[in-house]
């Protein structure tokens, strides 16, 4: 699975074929290195078509390197009664032939219980560009969302705040099409 990271609140799991290298040799260190395959693995396109004199022919279907890639970096710290970490990554999508998105994320966090009072944060910021071979134009990518839980317990009962906050564009809206 890919797509998960710190707190479960910006979450998205999804199947990802990835090779993953994590190092621990450090007292309450983490390191991370990862690289993820997504859309299903390879999307390089081609056919085979009519049988010539020669053999099959192939068709190529303008589809070359059709895939999306992440490569990802990553490191958590763990303490007693609290853990933080910090993720990078950058995005290489091409499943779509005539647009290609390059993005980064970032996204670090902070999840504590100290006593009776809890705290867990997260902000996930994104930015980078959907560049388009048709007549669309180009589109820069910048988005932001970030949430913060806390807790008090008392006796048998619990207060809570949450609040969590997301800006930027309707990719829906401004994204070239094919």
């Amino acid at each position: 699975g890919g797509g998960t990271w710190a707190t479960t609140y910006f979450d998205d799991d999804v199947d990802a074929d990835r090779f993953k290298w994590t190092y621990t040799g450090i007292e309450n260190w983490t390191f991370l290195v990862l690289w993820e395959k997504n859309a299903g693995g390879e999307l390089d396109g081609g056919t085979y078509g009519a049988v010539t004199n020669t053999g099959l022919q192939y068709n190529t279907d303008d589809k070359s390197d059709q895939d999306s890639d992440d490569y990802i970096a990553a490191f958590v710290y763990k303490a007693e009664a609290w853990n933080a970490g910090f993720f990078y990554q950058f995005t290489n999508n091409k499943t779509t032939p005539a647009i290609a998105s390059r993005t980064n994320l970032i996204m670090p966090y902070l999840a504590g219980q100290w006593g009776p009072f809890g705290l867990t944060m997260e902000l996930d910021y994104i930015w980078g560009e959907l560049d388009s071979d048709t007549a669309g134009a180009d589109v820069d990518v910048d988005t932001m969302a970030f949430n913060i839980d806390g807790t008090y317990n008392f006796g048998p009962a619990r207060i809570r705040f949450c609040y969590a906050f997301f800006s930027g564009e309707d990719g829906a809206a401004t994204q070239p099409t094919a």
